[in-house]
């Protein structure tokens, strides 16, 4: 492996490989200390992926402490214990993402993270994350401050959308397509509350009505996941 390799992203459907694997991770940690961004793509509920656990991402988070970086999608294996090692091991992380489905990662794994990683400016979790609520997020935007952009899980609500309003002052982006409970009052708190803020994307049963009625500037862009489509408060 290259000792100077700094970038790195492994999807499962184009590796020769078959994906990230436990051996793969260790060899990373051994050879590739430069490392600063990782990328580990599965397909859901795929077997390759059961190759990949908390052994390999811990062993990885020792060995490469310059990460920055990481992605996670459909890593089933991976639980609290890989939150627990990045935060005592990778404390400069500014970006996490999360996706697919995962029940082992929860607000006990989040909330270490958060609270040793305030430089993070992304972090997109996956609706399917069930079992990282408002306490994770409230974690985050009370710790890291400069966030600029976070996708919501789907049980999370008010209670994160109003920390960020107090919080996150910086805020661009946020992803809402997940977050079903939140409401017209919390959307337009953090509008009030975050001048940077450009861009919404709306879970589909939010009465956009409602939204756009309440919702000042006009340089927003309003978005209705998960397909995405504008419609409006733009210049």
């Amino acid at each position: 492996m290259c000792p100077i390799l700094k970038v790195l992203s492994i999807d499962e459907r184009a590796s020769c490989v078959g994906g990230m694997t436990n051996d793969m991770a260790r060899a990373l940690a051994t050879h590739c200390k430069q490392l600063e961004v990782l990328e580990v793509f599965f397909q859901r509920y795929s077997l390759p992926s059961e190759l990949f656990t908390d052994e390999g991402l811990i062993a990885l988070s020792e060995g490469c402490r310059k990460l920055q970086k990481i992605t996670l999608h459909n890593c089933d294996r991976i639980s609290d214990r890989s939150m627990y090692a990045l935060a005592a091991n990778c404390p400069s992380l500014t970006a996490v993402s999360i996706g697919g489905y995962n029940e082992h990662v929860t607000d006990g794994g989040m909330t270490v993270l958060f609270e040793a990683c305030q430089q993070l400016h992304s972090v997109r979790l996956s609706s399917k994350l069930l079992k990282v609520t408002d306490t994770s997020g409230v974690s985050l935007a009370r710790n890291c401050r400069g966030l600029v952009s976070i996708t919501l899980t789907a049980t999370m609500g008010n209670a994160t959308v109003n920390q960020l309003a107090a919080s996150c002052k910086q805020v661009q982006e946020v992803d809402l397509h997940g977050a079903r409970s939140v409401t017209c009052d919390a959307l337009q708190q953090l509008v009030a509350s975050c001048p940077a803020l450009n861009k919404i994307v709306l879970p589909q049963q939010l009465q956009l009505d409602c939204v756009v009625q309440q919702l000042p500037r006009c340089s927003l862009q309003v978005v209705v996941g998960p397909e995405l489509q504008v419609l409006g408060l733009q210049h």
